[in-house]
């Protein structure tokens, strides 16, 4: 009898074990899916970030400082005389203002949609840090906004005319446009190290290297060597002339 007892006390154990290991397993499961949620968020988050970097840079701020550096390679030459054609300004400008849409990420009402699905899922586990997030895409919003008035004002006569005046407002403009994405900036990073934090350790430590990187909103050529690419250019440029002189010296 007391066999009996004691086996049935064991089948009873496994069933209260088993229950138990159905608790953890439900728990495990839950919180897979509680931080494949706020990793979505994390991702989004970076994404607003990146678009609102992006947005920093200005396609005739990066004109003037190309112009520059081509200037400074041609005075380190001894070339003298180089003159920039209007035209060449407009075309380049077109080009640069193509190159930052290019790695400007784009927020499309899909991708909206996306982080306000993300927001309502993440308050199922976690409503705090959800109703702290909310609202986060009008940041990029009011990105684009900023972005498009800058735009219209640098094309006001005021801002074009060629002397000290219109230089002196173009500044004072571009200065106040990188302030605003700088406060802006800093709101969002503060958001995803706060996130990285409910993601886990290694996460909020990469995250917090991504973070460190920004020093200012902006783009700078030093980072670009042009110098090389004019050196190499410049070199084939001389090895075409001097075939053409030989080409001419042997048919003349």
């Amino acid at each position: 009898m007391e066999v009996q007892v004691i086996a049935s006390l064991i089948g009873v154990g496994g069933i209260t074990l088993s229950a138990l290991l159905g608790g953890f397993g439900y728990f495990f499961k839950v919180r897979a899916e509680s931080l494949k949620v706020t990793r979505q968020t994390l991702f989004y988050l970076l994404e607003f970030r990146a678009h609102t970097l992006a947005s920093a840079f200005d396609s005739s701020e990066l004109y003037e400082q190309y112009i520059k550096r081509c200037e400074k390679y041609f005075e380190q030459k001894k070339i003298e005389g180089i003159d920039f054609p209007a035209e060449n300004k407009q075309l380049m400008l077109a080009f640069f203002s193509q190159l930052i849409e290019q790695i400007t990420p784009q927020l499309s009402s899909d991708f909206i949609d996306g982080y306000e699905n993300t927001i309502v899922n993440l308050a199922k586990e976690k409503p705090i840090l959800a109703y702290k997030l909310r609202g986060k895409e009008v940041s990029s919003k009011m990105v684009n906004v900023q972005k498009i008035y800058l735009e219209q004002v640098q094309n006001t006569e005021l801002f074009r005319l060629d002397n000290g005046i219109g230089e002196f407002l173009k500044k004072q403009v571009s200065e106040v446009h990188n302030k605003g994405l700088s406060e802006i900036l800093k709101v969002i990073e503060e958001d995803l190290l706060l996130v990285s934090k409910a993601c886990g350790f290694i996460h909020y430590l990469k995250v917090r290297s991504i973070v460190k990187k920004r020093i200012k909103p902006s783009m700078s050529m030093d980072e670009i060597n042009i110098e090389e690419v004019f050196d190499g250019m410049f070199m084939a440029f001389s090895k075409h002339v001097s075939k053409d002189v030989e080409h001419a010296e042997e048919n003349g």
